[in-house]
Order: C-alpha cells, then structure tokens, then sequence
C-alpha cells in the first residue's frame, strides 16, 4: 500500500552506514519526557500546530525511520503500528493499542528502533486519550532520526516545510493555555500526501478519497494494533467503520 516517496529516496538514508555511538544512555536521551527545554525553537513551532496535523507528522516521520532501518531488522511490527496510526489519523477509536514493553536491545539498529516504538506508544497513548500536549514526542523522533542518519541535510528542510505548511493550513487555533484535552473529531483529515508531495494542494474531497481508499484496504483481522467494527461501536464510533461516509 506504500511506495517510497521521493523525498526519502532522494535523501540518500535508504542504505547509510550505522556509523553513529549508540548505549543506553543515549536511548535515555532520545526518550525524555521534557526534550522542548533543549529545542525551544522546535517547540514554539510545533505549538502553533494543530493537533490531528502534528498526529499525522508522527506517522509521516515514522516513514522516514521504516526506509532507514528497513533490510537490517525485522520491521513488520513497525509497518503494522504505522497503518494503525494512518487508521487513527482518521478516527482515533481506530487504535485499539500501540502498547510496547519490548525488552532494550543495545545496538546501533535495534536500540533506536526500540526508542522509536516507546516514543509512538506514548505519543499514541495521549493522542487516543485526547490529552493536548504531543510536541515533547514530536521532538524525541525528530532528534532521534537526525542523530540516525547524520544530520541530513533534506530531511532537516522537509520537517521544516511540513511545519510551515502545517502552521498555514492547519493551525492550532485553541486560545485556552490551561486546556489539557482536545477533541479532535472536527480537526480535518492531513493524508501522507500532505507531507511527501511537493505541490500538495488541499482538497477536502480528494483528502477523503484518498483516506477511504486506505481504509477500505485494510484487513484489521491481521493487525492487532487496530479495533475491530464491532469494538469500534462499542467505544462510539459512529458511522460505518473502515469507510468515510459521504
């Protein structure tokens, strides 16, 4: 269901040396809970983005991690979580669990892909759960891939346009400083489309279509990480699971 998008072949991460130090410390690291207090620029910008925005951000940088470690460990369970998050994008109830408690592996290729699935876990969990703040996971996977794949130049200009178009398209529009929940039902839908084409113009009709067209493909029988229909009823789902009604 996915091609690599050009952006991420181009970049040249598909195939890079693991040339980087890698220990439990640094795992720590990359999994703090505060990280906004040493990017406070990344921070201010991710604060001016709305909230289903910066959820699909989570899932479009999962696709840069998914090309860099792909061909070096078995990345299925990845894949799996990434197409429940897309699902989730849509509707949360769509998530039934992104749960992790794999034990830490400490090497240059499982130990960042260990960090990755705590840091989505979490993200996913406050994302099901409706609680605001996302931005310190945002900035623990934007910090965690810079540091994996040497700093590179093009990913660095792709987060950096993928917040430009976000805070113009999709702006954080809360006024509330003390809000801790959001709901996000009425937030519009940011396909991966957003994030990989470069001419990307947003239409409500085509941004539905492409999305229904992802649901409608998905065998939630084989992903544990997703709900099925009738537990999507049962949490108050409305409408028809695993399609966008008209």
């Amino acid at each position: 269901m996915y091609s690599i998008p050009s952006v991420i072949s181009k970049s040249g991460i598909i195939g890079l040396p693991f040339d980087y130090e890698w220990n439990g410390d640094i795992a720590i690291y990359f999994n703090e809970t505060e990280p906004q207090e040493r990017n406070v620029r990344l921070q201010r910008v991710i604060d001016k983005c709305g909230y289903k925005a910066c959820f699909s951000m989570a899932i479009a940088l999962s696709k840069w991690f998914f090309h860099r470690l792909e061909g070096h460990v078995d990345l299925n369970d990845l894949w799996l979580r990434i197409y429940a998050m897309e699902a989730g994008a849509v509707d949360r109830l769509y998530i039934k669990t992104l749960d992790y408690s794999g034990n830490y592996i400490d090497d240059q290729i499982n130990g960042p892909l260990w960090s990755l699935l705590c840091i989505t876990r979490n993200l996913t969990r406050r994302y099901v759960n409706q609680w605001v703040y996302m931005r310190d996971c945002l900035i623990n996977m934007i910090t965690l891939f810079r540091y994996i794949s040497n700093n590179n130049n093009i990913f660095d200009k792709w987060v950096t346009e993928s917040f430009q178009k976000i805070v113009e398209i999709f702006p954080w529009e809360e006024s509330d400083p003390d809000m801790k929940k959001y709901d996000a039902s009425q937030d519009n839908l940011v396909p991966l489309s957003f994030f990989f084409e470069g001419n990307f113009h947003y239409d409500e009709e085509r941004t539905k279509n492409e999305m229904n067209e992802f649901l409608t493909k998905l065998n939630y029988k084989q992903n544990p990480y997703l709900r099925i229909p009738n537990e999507m009823k049962e949490k108050g789902f409305t409408g028809i699971p695993y399609t966008i009604s008209r």
